[in-house]
Formats: C-alpha cells, structure tokens, sequence
C-alpha cells in the first residue's frame, strides 16, 4: 500500500489527536465522577451536616426559653417575653426540619433517611412537652413551677435527649460520607492528573517520533534528489540511479530524476552518435565537392576544346559559303558567255575541285563536331 507523505502526517497527528481525545475524554469522566462528588457534598452533605447542628442549635435554644416561660410562672410579663422567644425558636426549628426535609430523600444512607423519619416523630410530641411545661407553670396552682419543672424534666427531657442521639448519630453519619467524598475527590484528582500526564507524555513522544522520522525521511530524500539535481546541471550524467527509499511523493520524485538522468544520458548519446554519421556525411561530401571541382575543370578544358572546334567549323562554313558565291558568279559567267565555254569549264573543273577541298573539309569539320557532341555528352553524364 503506497502511503502518500499527507497519508503519513494524517496518521501521526491523527494518532496524537486520538490520545487527545481520549485524554479528554477520560478527563471529562472523572471530572464528571469528580462533579457529582462534589455537587453531593455541596448540595447534600454539608447542608445536611448545617441543618442537623442549626436544628440541635435551636432545639437548645427551645429548651432554654422554655425553662424560662416555666420560671416566669404566673408572672404575665416575663411569661409573654419569654414565650415570644420559645415561638421564635419553634419557627427556626420548623425551618430547619423543613430544610432537612428537602435534603433526606438525597441521602445515600436508608438508617439517615430512618433517623430522619424519626425526628418528624419526635419533634411534635416534644413540642407537646414543653406546652404541657409551661401551661403547668402558669396554671397558678400550688407548686406549680415546681411540678412544671419536673414535668420538663421527666417528659420533656428524654425526648430531647432521643432528638439529640438521632442529630448526633446522623451528623457524624453524613461528616463520615463527607471525610470519604473527599478522599474520593483526591484519588480522583490524583488519577485525573495521572491520566493527564501520561496521555500528554504519550502524546508528545508519538509527536517527537513522527516529527523525527518524517523529517530524516523527507531530508535525507531531498538532499540526495539535490545533489543529483546538482549533478545534472552541471552536465554530470555518469552517477548511478538513486534507490527509492519510500513509497510516497519523495519516491515519485526519485523516480522522476532517475528517469529524467537517464534520458539525458540515452539523448546526449544519440547525438553523439548523429554528431558521428553527420561527420561522416561531412567528410563524404567534402570528397565529393573535390571531384566534382575537378570534374569542372576538366568540363571547362573540354569546353575549350569544343569552343575552338566550333570556330573552326565556323571558318570551314565560311569557306564553304564564299566557294559557294563564286562557283554561282562562275555558272552565270557560264551562263553569259557561251562562247567561252572552255575557258569557263576549265574554270569550273578548278572550282569543283576548290568545292570538292571545301567539302572535303566540311566533311572533317562534321566529323570534328560529331567528336565535340560526344564529349559534351559524356561530361554531361558524368556531371
């Protein structure tokens, strides 16, 4: 499978963005583990652990004024002073039964749900005690406040004391699932950084493998494709075909100088090669230029010879011509003179014999000619 250089980019960063996703996404597991610890701890746990102490706080508080509402007796003022702070109580520990409340059905224990289910039991019948105190106090009989007071303390009391074991045993209850939320969020934030760090040094050293291996690969192609580059310019055509050491664009680019180096090469010798031939031919036609010069020479000299062998035939036929004009002035002298018929046969036997050189000679003069045409012809055939 041939693997491009983006192919191999792609894989190393899509590796590193495949551990950075899994960091991520382990990171949002356990921050998430980590919110929902945290959101019960902020959300259940310490208003639970607020309330239960608020609540024993006011139930205090409760118990206090109604001691003194017991106290004050039959004495209107301080009874009514002291009542108005027992009801101001009361409404703070309705409050905070009613917080609870909202917070028992989140707890993740049934016994802090059972305590408090118990508590709903128990704080109306300790209400019922502390009125049933106070109305005894102020009812004006004899010993009142006295009979009140041990009525509070053998009714009123033990309720208390029930109401104070069931808030102690639920807020050390809720304070121990507290100490183990935290030590959760620890380990969890421990095995957060954890996960972090090593998917980050993973992440970073697959970086710096890929980073490396791509850049030796990539540089040390590119510099042995330069140097034969280099080479080449240079006219340097004798080095040996580089290897192909990848199977991506770098390779396609080895390939590619090899092909082209050895192009070059096959090119440079065929025409080396056709330099060779057109030398040859050179040579060839340089000895054939010489012939045909000598050739010339000799055409001239022949043409010499035909050119004086025409001019002698020209003075034969001139000769001819005037033999010719005579022997016509000789017949019509015959012609004229009849009676002198000797005279001008004897004349015309000297004629016919001055024709008969002159024909004799026309006859050499075409012989002559008959030899100038063979020789024309033969320089022509040979041009």
């Amino acid at each position: 499978m041939k693997l491009t250089l983006g192919k191999k980019l792609g894989a190393g960063f899509g590796t590193i963005l495949a551990l950075m996703v899994l960091s991520a996404v382990m990171a949002y597991m356990k921050s998430s583990e980590m919110g929902q610890t945290q959101n019960g701890i902020l959300d259940v746990r310490i208003p639970s652990i607020a309330a239960c102490k608020d609540l024993q706080a006011d139930l205090n508080q409760a118990a206090s004024k109604i001691r003194q509402v017991i106290l004050a007796g039959s004495d209107s003022g301080k009874k009514e002073s002291a009542q108005k702070l027992f009801d101001t109580a009361w409404e703070n520990i309705e409050r905070d039964m009613s917080q609870l409340e909202g917070l028992a059905p989140k707890f993740t224990l049934q016994e802090n749900r059972d305590r408090f289910m118990e508590l709903k039991r128990q704080i109306p019948v300790y209400r019922e005690a502390l009125d049933a105190a106070g109305k005894r106090a102020a009812s004006g009989e004899r010993d009142a406040v006295s009979h009140a007071s041990d009525e509070f303390n053998e009714k009123a009391i033990p309720i208390n004391d029930a109401i104070k074991k069931s808030l102690g045993e639920m807020t050390a209850s809720i304070e121990e699932l507290l100490n183990g939320n935290e030590k959760e969020l620890k380990t969890a934030t421990r095995s957060l950084n954890l996960t972090l760090m090593i998917t980050t040094i993973v992440a970073v050293g697959i970086g710096f493998f890929v980073a490396t291996l791509l850049s030796r690969s990539i540089s040390s192609a590119t510099q042995s494709v330069l140097v034969q580059a280099e080479a080449i310019a240079a006219g340097d055509l004798t080095r040996d075909d580089l290897k192909v050491r990848s199977q991506d664009e770098l390779g396609d680019l080895t390939v590619a100088i090899n092909k082209m180096n050895s192009s070059l090469r096959s090119m440079i010798q065929a025409i080396t090669e056709h330099s060779l031939h057109v030398a040859s031919a050179s040579e060839e036609l340089s000895n054939t230029s010489q012939q045909i010069t000598a050739n010339s020479e000799e055409t001239s000299a022949q043409a010499k010879v035909v050119s004086d062998s025409a001019q002698t035939v020209s003075q034969n036929l001139q000769t001819v011509a005037t033999g010719a004009e005579e022997m016509g002035a000789s017949i019509k002298e015959i012609a004229k003179n009849a009676t002198e018929a000797a005279q001008v046969a004897t004349s015309a036997v000297r004629v016919a014999e001055t024709t008969t050189a002159t024909v004799s000679k026309l006859g050499d003069s075409s012989n002559e000619i008959g030899q100038v045409i063979k020789v024309i012809t033969s320089i022509a055939q040979q041009t």
